[in-house]
């Protein structure tokens, strides 16, 4: 998430004359609180050390985890 945050928060900004006007302001609110949102990240990742990582491919329906006939 820290890795990510920072080149979103980039993107965000340089697209800002794209959006529209809520978006824009918006993403100029997530800009102004980008140092917040950081350290929240970090605290967070420092409350999960040692924890389980688990992986999501995302793709997951309900034909995956039926089971039929034992």
């Amino acid at each position: 998430a820290l890795a990510q945050l920072d080149p979103a928060l980039d993107l965000l900004a340089a697209r800002a004359a794209t959006l529209s006007a809520e978006d824009a302001a918006l993403a100029t609110l997530l800009g102004e609180r980008r140092s917040a949102l950081t350290e929240t990240a970090r605290a967070l990742a420092r409350s999960a050390v040692g924890a389980l990582k688990t992986r999501v491919h995302g793709d997951f329906h309900l034909g995956q985890i039926l089971v039929a006939q034992g």
